[in-house]
């Protein structure tokens, strides 16, 4: 029995050790396998796209491959062994489904439309019909005559009738011609009343005009006490403010020149200027032939090349063009990336006594400036 259970012990023991063992090559393959990058990009002279890049990725044999292409729509595909796991060039399902719903809504749109024009042409043959009915009862009236119908004609009346009416329409004339009387007495009466009122009026217009003047006058008054108030106040928080600012100089000059300071600087400048030198491509390659349309402009160019020559001369040339306007040219840019510099760096930084200390005094600079600056 207790054979059996060592055994099990023993079992279970080596799978742990298989497991631990793996997790750990893999902690070292991701650690101390370069990441390797490849830029390639070149412009030219004539074409509709000049501009042409291609931006690759690769690492452990291209196990991961991460490709970039411009300007063949922004190309971008990512993959893992032989498994795609991204391509921009094939629709997600979100995209899908939204140009269903895009689709669907389009077409309740067109729907509302056709409904909303067959209304519109409902109410169109409603008002002809209406205008239509309107005519037909607009018609003069029409009488029996032993030939058949015929208009009523108001002119054939006969001469006793018209006689009768004018003199029953007599007294009415004169009944007329007394209201004319009294109408224009009243407006008489009306005219008199009118003057006075303006008259009235005139006079509470050239008060009213003195009071305005006075209330403009005191306005302006206020407008400039007002004014003077706030150039007081600007030129307060202009000086509170220089104040602040010089303070805050003040103690980053004094944290600059700190010991703590000096210890943090010596210990991580050449570190991070060794992680750069890692970062930084190991090769360089370009070539660039360049003409402006001003000479001068290609000669001051061709001088910014000549002050830039020690660092880029081994790795780019320049051809310049005075008689022509051209830009075409290449570039390649190959180099890789560990990540266990990059992994010590940050460790050594998260457990420095020293560099947490200085940390936190600036951050507690940065917090009391940006109080201030809240409550103002």
């Amino acid at each position: 029995m207790g054979m059996v259970i060592l055994t099990i012990l023993k079992i279970i023991g080596i799978i742990l050790l298989v497991v631990l063992g793996l997790i750990l090559f893999l902690l070292l393959l991701v650690l101390f396998v370069p990441i390797r990058y490849r830029i390639d990009a070149s412009k030219d002279a004539e074409g509709e796209q000049q501009i042409h890049a291609l931006i690759k990725v690769t690492w452990l044999l291209h196990l991961l491959n991460i490709r970039f292409l411009y300007p063949e729509e922004a190309y971008l595909r990512v993959r893992i062994a032989c498994f795609t796991l991204f391509r921009s060039d094939q629709p997600t399902k979100e995209a899908a489904s939204s140009k269903k719903n895009a689709a669907a809504e389009k077409k309740k749109e067109s729907e509302a439309k056709t409904v909303k024009t067959s209304k519109a042409s409902r109410k169109a043959e409603d008002t002809l019909l209406a205008t239509e009915d309107v005519e037909g009862l607009g018609e003069q009236p029409q009488t029996m005559d032993e030939d058949g119908w015929s208009p009523i004609d108001n002119t054939q009346i006969k001469p006793d009738e018209k006689t009768e009416a004018k003199l029953k329409d007599a007294p009415k004339n004169q009944t007329e011609n007394a209201t004319h009387t009294e109408i224009d007495s009243e407006s008489a009466d009306a005219g008199a009343e009118e003057e006075k009122e303006e008259a009235e009026t005139d006079s509470e217009e050239s008060t009213s005009k003195w009071e305005l003047l006075r209330e403009k006058i005191l306005w302006c008054i206020r407008k400039i006490w007002k004014l003077l108030k706030n150039i007081r106040y600007t030129i307060q928080s202009i000086y509170d403010k220089i104040r602040n600012i010089i303070h805050h100089i003040r103690y980053y000059y004094r944290v600059l020149q700190s010991e703590l300071f000096d210890r943090t600087w010596e210990k991580y400048s050449k570190e991070v200027l060794c992680l750069l030198k890692r970062i930084a491509p190991r090769k360089i390659k370009g070539y660039l032939h360049i003409g402006m349309e001003d000479p001068a402009t290609t000669g001051q160019i061709l001088g910014y090349y000549g002050m830039l020559y020690p660092l880029i001369g081994e790795h780019i040339d320049v051809v310049p063009d005075f008689d022509h306007v051209i830009l075409e040219g290449t570039l390649k840019i190959r180099g890789n990336i560990t990540l266990f510099q990059a992994v010590r760096i940050a460790c050594t930084i998260y457990f420095d006594k020293d560099l947490q200390k200085l940390i936190r005094l600036l951050k507690r600079e940065v917090a009391l400036w940006l109080i201030i600056i809240l409550q103002e």
